[in-house]
């Protein structure tokens, strides 16, 4: 699949109360907005994941630039998915 970039429009509905004065994009909007990129990048309209596990290990805000990317095909009930911020793309290890 490669990289896929990603990011959540300072505009979004979700950040009139997700943090007024100081807002963040919360988890759930991630792996919605995640899940919708995955499926435009491999063309699948109706695709289905099952996410068995989420770390979130730092903050995103409004409009900053994410790189998605997997750590194996989407086929692989095993893969991972590794969003980062732009600067720090590629996964560790």
């Amino acid at each position: 699949m490669g990289t896929v970039s990603l990011t959540i429009s300072p505009q979004h509905p979700a950040f009139a109360g997700h943090f007024p004065g100081t807002p963040i994009v919360p988890g759930a909007l991630l792996l919605d907005e995640a899940v919708r990129a995955l499926s435009s990048a491999t063309h699948q309209e109706n695709l289905h994941c099952e996410i068995a596990a989420a770390k979130f290990l730092s903050v995103v805000r409004p409009g900053e630039a994410s790189a998605l990317s997997t750590s194996a095909p989407l086929m692989d009930p095993f893969a991972s998915l590794f969003l980062r911020p732009t600067a720090q793309s590629h996964p560790a290890g």
